[in-house]
């Protein structure tokens, strides 16, 4: 199946640098159609817009959850990077397991003191 590319987009140029916000945003739809572990891997993308500030590491996760309002899970995590390397232009790649539910979303995990800035655009893509 085919997965049209705005479909999988979850956010751009937002911002992006508390676990708050990226629970705030829509979940990815991956449609009742899909079936997870079938087909073309997908992974989460994200390419860092604006660099992050203060904090110590920052790291993201994937979670799912079999309704759009629903409790979500975390069922990957990706590298916890130094706040200095998320420059503006990074791309972070966290692959998608197999059997996720229908709805994804982005989380994260950070250490150090809260972040104050950091932005991106985060979707789902071909692993390939």
């Amino acid at each position: 199946m085919a997965l049209i590319d705005a479909k999988l987009l979850l956010c751009s140029k937002a911002n992006i640098y508390t676990a708050a916000q990226l629970a705030a945003f829509d979940p990815v739809d991956l449609g009742a159609e899909y079936d997870a572990g079938v087909g073309e891997p997908l992974v989460m993308e994200v390419t860092i817009t604006t660099a992050f500030l203060t904090g110590t590491t920052f790291g993201f996760t994937i979670t799912t959850c079999t309704t759009s309002g629903g409790t979500y899970v975390t069922i990957a995590t990706g590298k916890a990077y130094a706040i200095a390397d998320l420059a503006i232009g990074k791309v972070i790649r966290v692959p998608v397991p197999e059997g996720v539910s229908r709805y994804l979303k982005a989380g994260a995990v950070l250490t150090g003191s809260a972040n104050t800035a950091g932005a991106g655009t985060i979707r789902f893509v071909p692993a390939a």
